[in-house]
């Protein structure tokens, strides 16, 4: 056990390496200048810093390794704690016994950061001291080696570690034993480790007849990365449900968990679904980015000439503001992205979600539990008795729930809620289905925001062409228009991992409310009427952004095609 702190400064008296010279300067530049215990005392004793930490090591009963080298990083540890965290916290894992992790250190007094890495690989430490030397060459030497840990996890699977994880799987009686096994954690942890190296949206576990398939959607698109037996299916399962606090016992019924995780000094949230198959249970995490909720408009690649729009709407004093698009459209991150815009520190704002994404500072988000009689509506109900200056609602699904938004933007409320149609003019239309009043339409939305997202050209591989004439004509060009324009399609490259593509961006269009299309909502007239007005009267549709970012080389016109659909010869 580590002595208190409080004992060291006699220890070190005791053992003749400090007196009463420089007892009261080593104490004073520990507890006043917050330096550290081991920096102080071999700058203030002269000793060198192995004769240092050797008795250090002895006043807190804990062993000296004179060398790392003969030592490897455990997955457990370099997937979860980045090279840069493990620099600054001056920590690196050096083995694992039973659910206690050994970590190396030259700085073992610093039990904040000690404790910090405990949380992060959710093993208990054992400390032990090596010197700075060491303990930076393992650093290094582990950071090198982790880029090609997954590809090497599956070979363990393929000889010896497979037999004898198997084995112990059928002498194991007690699930969380099998999914507490290092290979099983290993590979659960070296496949989130990739997911977010390849900036993965989800990750499927995804059980089959023969065994399970494990994927990963990358901007939008899903792709296979590994196939595992079928034998250890259940056991990887039972992993993810440890990380996300489940029911690992509960095989029959869907089950929802969450588990966070640091990855290269970011904060990532898995939120974590498993439901039973014919073929075994189906897992699929979702990954939260936090840092990339308070991306900006522009981040989120809102075009130029729209952002004045949008921010207008935004800053609007009472209504609603209406996000619409399809699942997987960004439609949450753009609400967050626009709350992120307005002071939260001056006004009183609330949301209301199902679930909660992302955690927002100085803004009071409430989770939907329907079981404990917590939904849209009964949420919106009692925010307006919580003096609310702006209220976000995660989706409106119901009559009840458009109404009490309606309700409370007439009140002196801005609103900002999502809904699922294809196009801004779609959202009068669903809001009318739910059966809303056209009036209440009228009277209340301020503005509605389509978008979709759309993937980017990877900048360094992306490669100018000619376009054929049919692909121009499809997407409403020609040759005339986009001459003093170079036209890029996709390639691939080791920076996009041969993809062509990196990243995602916003397409989107704005239509505000004006009173020509309140007259044509009230006399109840089609979306695709209210649409044909609005694309008179100004409107730069999805197609048009779309057709927008394909001049400026961002993205390509199949993708624009893909994504898009014509209305009218435009979209």
């Amino acid at each position: 056990m580590i002595k208190k702190e409080t004992s060291i400064l006699q220890y070190f008296i005791d053992n003749g390496v400090l007196n009463d010279s420089n007892k009261d300067d080593v104490a004073r530049d520990v507890y006043e200048e917050g330096k550290s215990w081991e920096e102080v005392l071999i700058e203030k004793t002269k000793e060198p810093e192995e004769v240092i930490l050797k008795l250090i090591a002895k006043s807190c009963d804990l062993e000296f390794k004179e060398e790392l080298k003969e030592y490897s990083v455990p997955v457990e540890f370099s997937e979860l704690v980045s090279v840069s965290l493990a620099r600054r916290r001056k920590i690196i894992g050096i083995g694992i016994d039973e659910n206690v992790m050994r970590v190396a250190t030259y700085r073992p007094f610093d039990f904040q950061s000690i404790d910090e890495i405990s949380n992060i690989i959710g093993y208990d430490v054992e400390p032990v001291v090596a010197s700075q030397k060491e303990v930076e060459n393992l650093i290094s030497r582990a950071y090198q080696k982790a880029d090609g840990e997954f590809d090497s996890v599956m070979d363990d699977f393929s000889s010896d570690t497979l037999s004898n994880v198997l084995k112990e799987i059928e002498e194991t009686e007690d699930l969380t034993d099998i999914a507490n096994k290092p290979p099983i954690v290993k590979l659960v942890n070296s496949v989130i480790a990739k997911a977010l190296k390849e900036r993965a949206s989800d990750i499927h576990f995804h059980p089959t007849e023969n065994g399970m398939r494990i994927r990963i959607r990358v901007d939008g698109q899903l792709e296979d990365i590994q196939d595992i037996p079928s034998a250890i299916k259940d056991a990887v399962i039972s992993r993810i449900k440890v990380r996300g606090k489940m029911n690992i016992a509960e095989r029959r019924s869907p089950q929802d968990g969450r588990s966070t995780i640091k990855y290269a000094d970011r904060e990532i949230d898995l939120r974590i679904s498993v439901v039973p198959t014919i073929f075994g249970e189906r897992a699929v995490l979702r990954i939260l980015d936090k840092s990339t909720a308070l991306m900006s408009i522009e981040d989120l690649g809102f075009s130029e000439n729209q952002r004045p729009t949008i921010e207008n709407l935004i800053n609007s004093s009472y209504g609603i503001l209406l996000v619409t698009g399809p699942t997987g459209s960004g439609k949450t991150t753009s609400l967050y992205s626009f709350l992120s815009k307005i002071d939260a520190e001056k006004l009183n704002i609330m949301t209301i979600e199902d679930p909660i994404e992302y955690q927002l500072k100085g803004i009071s988000q409430v989770q939907v539990e329907p079981k404990k009689d917590l939904t849209f509506s009964t949420g919106l109900k009692t925010f307006v008795r919580q003096d609310p200056d702006i209220i976000m609602v995660g989706e409106i699904r119901d009559l009840d729930t458009a109404n009490i938004a309606i309700q409370s933007s007439l009140t002196g409320h801005m609103v900002f809620s999502t809904l699922h149609t294809n196009d801004a003019s779609g959202a009068v239309a669903r809001l009318l289905d739910l059966g809303v009043e056209p009036y209440l339409i009228c009277s209340s939305v301020v503005g509605v925001i389509a978008q979709r997202l759309i993937r980017l050209l990877c900048p360094h591989c992306k490669e100018a062409y000619e376009p054929l004439e049919k692909e121009l004509e499809n997407l409403g060009l020609d040759k005339e228009t986009i001459k003093d324009n170079p036209i890029y399609r996709a390639k691939g490259c080791e920076k996009c991992s041969h993809r062509g593509f990196t990243g995602r961006s916003v397409i989107s269009e704005t239509l505000v409310m004006n009173d020509t299309i309140r007259e044509m909502i009230i006399r109840k007239e089609s979306a695709s009427a209210i649409k044909k007005v609005a694309l008179k009267k100004g409107l730069i549709s999805l197609r048009s952004d779309g057709i927008y970012k394909v001049i400026k080389g961002l993205t390509t016109i199949e993708e624009i095609l893909q994504i898009t659909h014509s209305d009218y010869g435009q979209s």
